[in-house]
């Protein structure tokens, strides 16, 4: 269930996610007046930290199944191993 939450904020981000970045872009303009102004810095800037924070990385979360097993001296069986 985390994974689906996971993957729908960042579906829920895109939109904002382009938006900063077309803010950027706008502010990064040398044609543009507002972008030389510290106002127009501190934009491209908080902007340039939005998209860092909610860019995905490659590495997603790994979701993986498999079964535990205890090495013990008795060999007791552990919750979710399979029963034999």
């Amino acid at each position: 269930m985390n994974y689906y939450a996971y993957e729908m904020a960042h579906v829920f981000m895109s939109p904002l996610r382009m938006s900063a970045r077309g803010l950027k872009m706008s502010m990064g303009l040398p044609f543009n007046p507002v972008s030389q102004t510290a106002f127009g810095k501190s934009i491209s800037a908080a902007c340039e930290v939005f998209e860092g924070i909610t860019r995905r990385y490659g590495c997603e979360p790994r979701i993986t199944y498999f079964e535990t097993f205890a090495i013990a001296d008795q060999g007791t069986r552990l919750a979710g191993a399979p029963m034999d």
